[in-house]
């Protein structure tokens, strides 16, 4: 589900908010979110358990519904959370030297439809895989 329709639902779903017009929300919802994204912290321990399996030799993919803009922003602080230099999202790829652990980053923008279907999922497997990456041992994370 994109941003806009997520809005639209919410709306519905509280009755219609008194005519509110769901584009000018969700543009102020993420106008609020977008200054928000540089402060999320990583869970305790995420970053040792992402070096050790990618250090294990894992594929390691990130795939997720957000637009490549908020996916950046979300790991700004967090290269470790990045493309390998040779992963595909624009704005995405460290350079090969941020430490970034991901054989592929997929964002929302990259596919035609967004959760609750799993198009980020495959299209991220699917770049692992061409790798030539064992599919028993990829892991696919989303944030």
């Amino acid at each position: 589900m994109r941003p806009l329709e997520a809005t639209e639902a919410l709306i519905a779903a509280a009755g219609g908010l008194g005519g509110c017009d769901a584009a000018e929300l969700q543009a102020e919802g993420s106008r609020l979110l977008a200054g928000m994204w540089g402060g999320a912290e990583l869970m305790p321990g995420a970053a040792r358990a992402l070096r050790h399996l990618a250090a294990s030799g894992v594929p390691l993919a990130l795939a997720t519904s957000s637009p490549a803009h908020s996916v950046a922003a979300k790991v700004a602080r967090h290269p470790i959370l990045t493309a390998k230099a040779d992963g595909k999202a624009d704005g995405m790829a460290d350079g090969g030297g941020g430490g970034g652990v991901f054989e592929a980053v997929v964002t929302g923008d990259e596919v035609a439809r967004g959760k609750p279907h799993p198009d980020c999922f495959l299209l991220a497997m699917e770049r692992v895989l061409g790798k030539g990456a064992d599919p028993r041992r990829v892991i696919v994370s989303v944030i």
